[in-house]
């Protein structure tokens, strides 16, 4: 294979004018300079067509495909097909990167799969690891999620179909790495150098006030997923187990943060009876691990309290317990 291109980097495009400039800049800037960097305009109704073709003139690393808008699982697919690569990486259209971003990858260049990880995983030096600790580290954090974090070996994704679920909303990245590790035979990971700049959406999950049950959902549902019989996991069940109860802690202790913010727009009888029924659903899921190690964890004071009014189903200790932790760290 030639040496060019190292690695294809995928951008899906939706309506991203605002951004654009930024990101190709961050992207033309880099100091490897022999990746392609591959737009998808998915049926964009502004600029961002103009502007990309703009760029594809002043620079020929610069592919653009335009389709009706299918979503970014679809996008990204799409990008895949062209990709000519011998690594694929992915950016999305409103985010940027520091000039050195897509360099540092290729310390470990020869890994199937290379990975910057969170700060807060505390990896300090680039090493190999097993795949089962990726595995682990996927299974417990939704900061490792993200394709963005990472470069994948092409070969491997065309030779096995690996692509992005279409229709699914949230959870595609996970789909993605999940599937792809299957097939996967060593994993790098590099320590964070805050070179990725992701900006926050403010229509994101985390942001905008909730409407429905669906971060609920969504907490709820990834939890019950078969992780083992869907991406044929190498850990025991009480391993997988326990990966999942921790993520499911955390990300559910997150969730009712969101519903009990006063900025919600649903009123307050609404919010009481979706946080009451994940309340229920809570329950269930406790009844049933109750015996695991992880509830008998130590855990602070907060947690303790908004673990016990859980347990309790007691509705009026858990709101009294957010209402003051956002008192006391100036959340609206």
């Amino acid at each position: 294979m030639s040496n060019w291109p190292k690695i294809s980097i995928i951008i899906p495009v939706f309506n991203a004018e605002k951004y654009l400039d930024q990101c190709t800049t961050s992207l033309l800037s880099q100091s490897l300079a022999a990746c392609e960097f591959i737009f998808v305009n998915d049926g964009s109704v502004d600029d961002s067509r103009d502007i990309i073709e703009n760029y594809q003139k002043q620079d020929s690393r610069i592919k653009l495909i335009n389709q009706e808008n299918q979503g970014v699982s679809a996008a990204r697919n799409a990008g895949i097909i062209s990709a000519q690569g011998e690594y694929i990486g992915f950016v999305d259209a409103d985010d940027y990167v520091s000039a050195d971003y897509f360099e540092r990858f290729l310390e470990y260049s020869g890994a199937d799969l290379i990975a910057i990880t969170p700060t807060d995983f505390g990896v300090n030096n680039s090493s190999l690891v097993k795949i089962v600790q990726f595995y682990q580290h996927m299974l417990t954090s939704d900061s490792f999620n993200s394709v963005c974090y990472k470069i994948f070996k092409r070969d491997l994704i065309i030779a096995n179909r690996v692509t992005f679920p279409v229709g699914v909303c949230l959870g595609e990245d996970a789909h993605f790495i999940m599937r792809f590790l299957q097939y996967t035979q060593t994993v790098a990971l590099l320590p964070d150098n805050q070179g990725y700049f992701y900006r926050e959406n403010q229509e994101s999950a985390t942001k905008s006030p909730v409407k429905d049950y669906s971060v609920f959902d969504r907490v709820f549902s990834e939890f019950k997923l078969n992780h083992q019989k869907q991406y044929n996991i190498p850990l025991t069940v009480t391993e997988i187990l326990d990966a999942k109860l921790q993520k499911l802690w955390k990300t559910y202790m997150a969730a009712l943060s969101l519903y009990f913010r006063a900025n919600s727009v649903m009123d307050k009888s609404e919010r009481k009876q979706l946080i009451q029924k994940s309340m229920m659903e809570f329950s269930i899921i406790y009844t049933q691990t109750a015996h695991h190690a992880f509830w008998q964890s130590a855990r602070g004071r907060f947690e303790q309290f908004v673990l016990s009014a859980l347990v309790q189903q007691q509705f009026w200790k858990l709101k009294m317990a957010y209402g003051y932790s956002h008192y006391r760290n100036g959340i609206k």
